[in-house]
């Protein structure tokens, strides 16, 4: 498989990029708002979660799709738990996140759609 160009990458990997920090970002600061403000209560077994959500942003920041669909199925999964334990969900982490990855997710399928389509200019001399 040839290496993809730069000029290749570039309308892609700024979504891309913004989406992995994003999800890194938002769930980190989210636990730190959790242990400060006190509500709900902060429970230390919550921090297992983090390699996890770590290693689907590296995925996601290494343009896989697998993480890119993992990302979804797991925050599907965190807000049904979070709506059957409290009753209740954070609006703004989601909103924060449907933005980013709204943008980034599609961008890494668009990614690997351009990267296997050959090149029309290659065969030009």
């Amino acid at each position: 498989m040839p290496l993809p160009s730069p000029v290749l990458e570039a309308p892609f990997d700024q979504r891309i990029r913004h989406g992995a920090w994003a999800t890194a970002l938002v769930v980190v600061g989210s636990y730190v708002l959790q242990l400060v403000k006190g509500y709900p209560p902060f429970d230390w077994f919550a921090l297992f979660d983090l390699p996890i959500v770590i290693g689907l942003a590296f995925g996601l920041y290494r343009k896989s799709r697998v993480a890119a669909v993992g990302i979804i199925f797991y925050f599907v999964a965190v807000g049904v738990l979070q709506f059957i334990r409290w009753h209740s969900l954070p609006i703004a982490p989601y909103i924060i996140l449907a933005f980013f990855l709204g943008r980034a997710i599609p961008a890494v399928f668009r990614y690997h759609k351009t990267v296997s389509q050959p090149s029309s200019s290659s065969h030009a001399a």
